[in-house]
């Protein structure tokens, strides 16, 4: 017999947050029942629909579950999307790895004292959740301290994979179970392979302490900042040059080229340039989403989102004016946009924290953008 469970509202929702923890590691996104028309005596996973709801969080800094009005968080600096439609978020200065229900709860998945300052996400094939934290599992935390961990979602087990990796903010989960990692502090992009014991990590791009915009093959390109990253369909890494102000391209054998941004082998000046991406302009750039072709730009500078697709770039949302309203497309406004990813649902969810100010700031909300 199928059944599920209605969202529940007040009193009950805490019971269900409780109730729904658990399933979040196995990568479910509403109840699991026994099913008569599935082969053994395998779990289901019937699944939500979202409430509407385009803000999770009210910008207050504090680490609580519930609805998405309910929730809150403290910096989000990141967001992946799992195939089933779970949102996962990395809750910088909660220490914390969330998650966003498919029916709009946001449970707490992970938060333990040795798992301090997440922030880079990927989801493997297999739907193993990796997580870079810049503090190590010993709780030292500088520029060489980044750390890759593992959530198996069917089995909630965690497990540190590498230590001592720099400062590797994007990661990229491959087909073949390595992970690219972009090293903004090192401005450098390589592999890890968890397969080896111990792992080993492989340069494939840039030259480690030297800074610059030069396309080329393997140690003799350069980046300045190499950020956010994430996988084309085509098998080659993108990857959001953050000081250059330009986007990547770098395949598995090296070769690095301009993808988007201005030409040429000189940093490209701040921007808000749509047009073909050979002129257009970005402004710190520091996050990617894809969406079958279409690339995606967490363009921070410009506290704008944008759009690649047919060699155009163009703005999906955002006025250019950092601050918070959740309004169609050009009339919304964001601030942090440290982390974005798109979902299979047609969904671009957006990480919109405090990029890190000192000073505190309302911003500390997980949104999503309609992908055209």
């Amino acid at each position: 017999m199928h059944f599920t469970l209605e969202a529940a509202s007040g009193a009950m929702e805490a019971v269900m947050a409780k109730f729904l923890k658990w399933m979040a590691a196995l990568g479910c996104v509403a109840v699991l029942a026994a099913c008569n028309d599935r082969s053994g005596d395998q779990p289901c996973c019937y699944a939500y629909s979202y409430d509407g709801q385009h803000i999770f969080g009210t910008g207050e800094a504090a680490l609580a579950d519930g609805s998405a009005s309910m929730a809150r968080f403290n910096n989000p600096v990141n967001v992946a999307v799992a195939a089933n439609g779970t949102v996962f978020v990395a809750d910088y200065d909660n220490n914390a790895l969330r998650a966003i229900l498919r029916n709009g709860l946001v449970l707490t998945v992970l938060q333990r004292d040795n798992f301090q300052r997440p922030f880079g996400l990927t989801i493997a094939s297999d739907d193993t959740l990796y997580v870079q934290t810049d503090a190590d599992d010993q709780g030292k935390r500088d520029t060489t301290t980044g750390t890759i961990w593992k959530l198996d979602r069917r089995t909630g087990a965690v497990t540190v994979v590498a230590r001592d990796l720099g400062r590797p903010r994007g990661i990229v989960a491959l087909p073949d179970g390595r992970i690219a990692m972009s090293d903004l502090v090192q401005n450098t992009i390589s592999i890890l392979d968890p397969s080896t014991s111990p792992p080993t990590v492989t340069p494939l791009a840039g030259m480690a302490g030297q800074n610059g915009l030069v396309n080329g093959s393997g140690s003799a390109a350069r980046f300045d900042r190499p950020y956010g990253m994430k996988l084309a369909r085509d098998g080659a890494l993108l990857v959001a040059d953050q000081n250059n102000n330009v986007i990547r391209r770098v395949t598995l054998a090296g070769e690095v080229t301009t993808f988007a941004g201005a030409q040429g082998n000189t940093p490209a000046p701040a921007g808000n340039a749509d047009g073909p991406v050979a002129s257009a302009s970005f402004k710190a750039p520091e996050a990617l989403g894809i969406f079958n072709d279409t690339v995606f730009v967490a363009d921070q500078g410009n506290h704008l989102v944008r759009m690649i697709d047919g060699g155009m770039v163009t703005t999906l949302a955002g006025n250019g004016t950092a601050g918070f309203v959740d309004a169609p497309g050009t009339q919304a406004e964001f601030y942090g946009l440290e982390g974005i990813s798109a979902g299979p649902d047609g969904k671009l969810w957006i990480a919109d924290g405090t990029a890190g100010s000192d000073t505190p700031v309302p911003y500390n909300r997980v949104r999503y953008v309609p992908i055209p």
